[in-house]
């Protein structure tokens, strides 16, 4: 897929403004960490990291090692990102995956949801939009070199749980 960090879609005519839900939410992408003391194992059967996370997964998904860690609870752990083929949070299947995730030693770390909506829209519209339903504008990042032109990224509050939007 090309590069389209700096498009600028709505640049040539008029902006559409509003927001429709055109999807269900849907988890897209999510970061995982294999403890090495199953790594270790794993090599004794000739088993990769790889293997592993695809019978969890399954087909569809792509797997990338990002790096090594230290993790409170497993110890040295390998960290891996996990490309989703658009799993509904609601589906059946997203369950299963993290039931074989625990089967499997496979850890969460986090995970990425998402869900489409209609209108190309612009940054500094979705910014007002944003701001006119009380997101403050501290909570909104300055990270338009890294999400692209036609994003934006801010943190919410849940049961004192910061999380990031984008």
């Amino acid at each position: 897929m090309p590069d389209i960090s700096d498009a600028r879609y709505t640049s040539n005519g008029i902006e559409q403004q509003g927001f429709v839900q055109q999807s269900d939410i849907f988890m897209d992408s999510c970061v995982v960490e294999i403890p090495d003391s199953y790594t270790l194992m794993d090599q004794l059967h000739n088993i990769t990291p790889f293997d592993r996370l695809h019978r969890v997964f399954g087909d569809g998904y792509s797997f990338k090692y990002i790096r090594c860690s230290t993790s409170v609870t497993n110890g040295n752990v390998s960290v891996y990102k996990v490309s989703a083929p658009n799993v509904a949070i609601a589906d059946p299947p997203l369950t299963d995956i993290f039931l074989r995730m625990h089967q499997e030693h496979v850890f969460l770390q986090n995970y990425d949801i998402t869900m489409d909506c209609l209108n190309i829209s612009s940054r500094a519209i979705v910014k007002e939009f944003l701001l006119d339903n009380g997101i403050s504008s501290k909570d909104i990042l300055d990270d338009e070199n890294k999400v692209g032109a036609n994003c934006i990224s801010w943190f919410t509050e849940e049961d004192e749980i910061r999380i990031r939007n984008k």
